[in-house]
């Protein structure tokens, strides 16, 4: 009976710990053998340092170059009340691709707690938009692109036009984006003496100022490979 007791007393001994909590109300006090379900059944033990919620996708998505506004945090206590989160966005660099870290902070009695937003600067659609002049080995006559065209906007984030694309003729050149990479689809464009049909790929680089794209043509007045290197 005897070793059966001793066995009993180590069980519990060893099923025991000892945590530093603060009680609703009270001065800090020490919870000796305060068992983890315990822990967690009582509500009147509180681990009390802040608990802070972000506000806002994480992580986020901006486009290169653009201008990053946080949506900041916000922070209780474990007894509901408002905390004031400080937020330190001073590593986020959008004029350079990569991943960045906004911190938050919130203090109160009890103690200060962290939490961090990731920021990818990426190249999207937004960073494609704008007028680009052009040089190319592209022939004037077998395929003519103009030397000034705008990048605008398709139906879907991954869809881009060059609108005013061909000399005299105008029209459009739509590109599919994933990333810095571009793809020019199958499509054609009408001359006076029949179709040009062409399709390319090409990238972004990586200050998002300049596109290079390199098409293959089909046309009435002959066929190739050339290049274009459209510049902001």
């Amino acid at each position: 009976m005897k070793t059966i007791w001793i066995g009993l007393s180590l069980l519990v001994a060893a099923s025991s710990v000892t945590v530093s909590c603060k009680k609703k109300g009270c001065t800090d006090e020490l919870a000796l053998n305060y068992s983890d379900k315990a822990k967690k059944d009582d509500s009147s033990c509180e681990y009390a340092s802040p608990s802070i919620t972000i506000i806002g996708d994480n992580p986020v998505n901006v486009g290169l170059n653009s201008n990053y506004t946080d949506q900041g945090a916000t922070a209780v206590g474990h007894d509901g009340a408002s905390l004031t989160v400080t937020t330190d966005d001073s590593q986020v660099n959008t004029s350079e691709l990569g991943t960045y870290e906004v911190v938050y902070t919130a203090t109160n009695e009890h103690g200060t707690a962290t939490a961090k937003r990731v920021v990818n600067v990426v190249i999207d659609q937004s960073v494609y938009l704008g007028t680009y002049s052009i040089d190319s080995d592209c022939g004037a006559f077998e395929f003519p692109l103009s030397g000034e065209s705008t990048v605008i906007a398709g139906a879907s984030a991954t869809q881009l036009f060059i609108d005013n694309a061909f000399n005299l003729l105008g029209g459009q050149i739509a590109l599919v984006i994933d990333g810095q990479n571009i793809t020019v689809p199958a499509q054609s464009i009408n001359v006076f003496l029949g179709d040009i049909n062409f399709s390319g790929a090409g990238v972004m680089n990586a200050t998002g100022t300049e596109m290079t794209i390199t098409f293959d043509y089909d046309g009435p007045l002959g066929s190739g490979t050339c290049t274009a290197t459209y510049t902001k």
